[in-house]
C-alpha cells in the first residue's frame, strides 16, 4: 500500500513539473518545448537532440509537435536522427513512439537512425523485440557517415 500511495504521489509530482515547465516553454511557441534541446536541419537529415524524460507524460506533446511539423515544415520529408544523449528517463511509451515514427517515415521512404541511447532503452527495445527494427549509432559522426554512405547506394 505504501509504495502504491509513493508511485502516485510521485505521478502526481512529475505530472505537475511537466505541466509547469510544459506551459513556459509553449507559451506563444516561442521557445522550443522543453523536451527538444535543439533541431540541426541539414539538407536531407535532421538532428532532433531530445532532452529530459521522453515517457509517457512528455510523448503526447512530441506527437502533438510531429504532426504541426509535418504539416508546417514537411518535417518527415527528410531522413531523422534521434539523438538521445540529454534524456534522463525513457518507459514504454518511448518504445511505441519510435515504432510509430519510424514506420511513418518509412512510408515516405526515408530513415529513423537513433544515436547515444542508453543502456535501459536498448535493454526495453530488446525485450519487447523491436531492437532489431533500429539503427542505432554511439556518435554523430558515425550516424552522419553512415547515412551519407547509404544515400549513394
Amino acid at each position: 500500500m505504501v509504495m502504491y500511495v509513493l508511485e502516485v504521489a510521485e505521478y502526481i509530482f512529475r505530472k505537475e513539473k511537466f505541466v509547469i515547465r510544459d506551459f513556459f516553454s509553449r507559451e506563444g511557441e516561442r521557445s522550443s518545448p522543453a523536451f527538444i534541446e535543439e533541431i540541426e536541419e541539414l539538407e536531407k537529415i535532421d538532428i532532433v537532440r531530445l532532452k529530459g524524460p521522453i515517457d509517457m507524460f512528455t510523448i503526447p506533446w512530441l506527437d502533438d509537435l510531429k504532426d504541426k511539423a509535418t504539416k508546417e515544415k514537411n518535417f518527415l520529408k527528410k531522413d531523422i536522427i534521434l539523438d538521445f544523449q540529454h534524456v534522463t528517463h525513457v518507459d514504454g511509451a518511448t518504445c511505441a513512439m519510435l515504432v510509430q515514427t519510424l514506420s511513418q517515415l518509412k512510408h515516405e521512404k526515408h530513415r529513423l537512425v537513433l544515436m547515444n541511447v542508453s543502456s535501459k532503452l536498448r535493454n526495453m527495445m530488446d525485450i519487447s523485440m523491436i531492437g532489431k527494427m533500429f539503427t542505432i549509432y554511439k556518435t554523430e559522426a558515425e550516424a552522419l557517415e553512415q547515412l551519407k554512405k547509404e544515400e549513394k547506394i
